[in-house]
């Protein structure tokens, strides 16, 4: 019966070691997830529309309220959606993300795109980053994080070369970004 007693002792106080050693800082910060929306709308008659806008986390209201107690910022993912396009368009679209320096932080090229494709109920267009460009995206928002700069702000721009379509042009879409905060309780 002792050794019984003396397991179960040595198992709960294994378990109540272990769970206070390897899961107190997990108890003390949480992710907020910080999503951003950005609309660029591109049109013209000239085949080669380009459009640009400035986004910035700090405009995000949780990204205020949890401000001070953020550890850390990092990159998760971005997309492109359509939300309205000119009839049969196709090209190629560019989509290109900045610091607030003018830093080129991604260039994704899509040849031969029909931005109609990216529309709903259709699933957006993911942007497929390389562990370099999300590295480079991160390191952007630790200098700023730990500048103590409040702006956290990028530069997203939508290049369309048409190839097809009927004038005037028009692409209307969204790039979207989700970023995680590491925020202290």
């Amino acid at each position: 019966m002792k050794k019984y007693i003396l397991h179960i002792f040595l198992f709960l106080a294994a378990a109540a070691a272990s769970f206070t050693l390897l899961s107190c800082d997990k108890f003390n910060t949480f992710p907020l997830n910080i999503p951003m929306t950005v609309e660029i709308v591109s049109q013209g008659s000239n085949p080669s529309l380009e459009q640009s806008e400035t986004f910035c986390l700090n405009n995000d209201q949780d990204f205020q309220k949890y401000r001070d107690k953020m550890k850390k910022v990092t990159f998760i993912e971005a997309a492109w959606r359509t939300k309205l396009v000119s009839a049969n368009l196709q090209g190629t679209i560019e989509l290109t993300l900045k610091d607030e320096n003018g830093n080129t932080l991604f260039s994704k090229t899509l040849p031969n795109a029909n931005p109609a494709v990216y529309m709903a109920p259709n699933q957006p267009y993911v942007i497929a980053l390389s562990a370099n460009e999300i590295a480079l995206i991160n390191q952007y928002l630790d200098d700023v994080f730990s500048q103590g700069n409040q702006s956290f702000c990028f530069e997203a721009t939508a290049t369309i070369t048409v190839t097809s379509g009927s004038t005037p042009y028009l692409v209307d879409g969204y790039i979207d970004a989700v970023f995680e905060a590491e925020t202290e309780f």
